[in-house]
This record gives C-alpha cells, structure tokens and sequence, in this order.
C-alpha cells in the first residue's frame, strides 16, 4: 500500500501519510515533506503537540511527540483553543526533524498546519 494521498499533475507525491511513529523513527526519510498523520492531540500553552497516544501525555514522554506549529491566523486554530480538546486526531502540515519545539524537547515538528480534524 502506498503512502502517497495526493500527486500532482506531474505524478509526483504532494502529500504523504505516515504514521506518527514513523515519523518519530525515521525523521529524515519524512523531513520537509508534507504529511497527514494521527494521534492524540493536545493543545496547551507552549506546547501543543500530537503523541503517538494519550498514556504518551499523561507520562510526559516527548520522546514520542512532534510539537505542532499552527498559524495563529488560520481556521483551524481557534475551534480548538476554546474547548477541551485532550483526543485522537489527524494534523495535516510539513515535518520538520530538526525543529524540536518548545524548549527543544520534541521529535520534531509539524509546521504550517493547514487541517486539524
């Protein structure tokens, strides 16, 4: 099964979805392209990240988190930050391995996130 979700007219892979594990475990085959990927969101002030599950959180393991880079001017944002929001979910944006977030402490980043759902 491919992990190619949408090529362009060139054929080219334009957007891949890995698993967030993956992404973790293999950060240089990922960086710089644009993902869609899932776990457990959560958004909280300087450090708002998606984790491989919610027991990840609970124990603090950034080891198995990528720190997510949200435009303050996008949708998506503020749907978010005005209810609890502690759940699963996909995040759509770029991988970044070596941005390691707040206080360098993730696995990396995704930046320009464009969905969150």
């Amino acid at each position: 099964m491919s992990l190619c979700k949408h090529r362009n007219r060139e054929g080219e892979c334009t957007l891949w979805a890995p698993r967030l594990s993956d992404l973790i475990g293999q950060p240089a085959t990922w960086n710089g392209r644009r993902v869609r990927t899932g776990g457990f969101l959560v958004f909280e002030s300087e450090g708002d990240a998606l984790y491989v599950a919610r027991e990840d959180r609970e124990r603090y393991r950034p080891d198995r988190t990528v720190f997510l880079r949200v435009n303050d001017d996008s949708r998506i944002w503020r749907p978010h930050k005005e209810r609890p929001n502690w759940r699963m979910g996909d995040v759509e944006g770029t991988f970044h391995a070596g941005d390691r977030g707040h206080m360098g402490l993730y696995s990396g980043a995704i930046v320009g996130v464009t969905r969150i759902w």
